[in-house]
């Protein structure tokens, strides 16, 4: 088996961390909403500490968001061995959910592709 870039370990660890750093940034946004974060916004030195780690997240969560929703897209067309129909579907998936579904797709889809790749290129 030809081992893909997008299979492979490097990339497959970029998109996990991409991931993952969306994963923190939509929690840190579902979180801000709550009364004990409103509560220490309320506050000068909470609003602050609040600004700064936003941006912090955001910084790293925006690269992301770009990163795991071009990589999954890409891998769904070129690589993704599943049916016309189910690519449809993933498509639409992406598009109305925007970096949920790419999350969903990669740790539904990617990771246990990849990782069978993987496999059947060191076997």
């Amino acid at each position: 088996m030809k081992n893909t870039r997008l299979e492979s370990k490097t990339m497959s660890a970029v998109y996990s961390c991409s991931a993952w750093a969306v994963v923190c940034l939509l929690m840190f946004m579902i979180l801000a909403v709550t009364p004990p974060f409103q509560q220490i916004e309320k506050t000068t030195v909470g609003n602050h500490v609040m600004l700064v780690l936003f941006f912090a997240i955001a910084a790293i969560g925006v690269p992301a968001i770009l990163i795991i929703m071009i990589g999954m897209a890409i891998f769904c067309v070129f690589l993704d061995r599943s049916s016309v129909g189910a690519k449809i579907l993933w498509f639409l998936f992406f598009f109305f959910t925007g970096p949920l579904g790419s999350i969903v797709y990669f740790f539904g889809v990617y990771k246990k592709l990849a990782a069978a790749h993987q496999e059947g290129v060191n076997a």
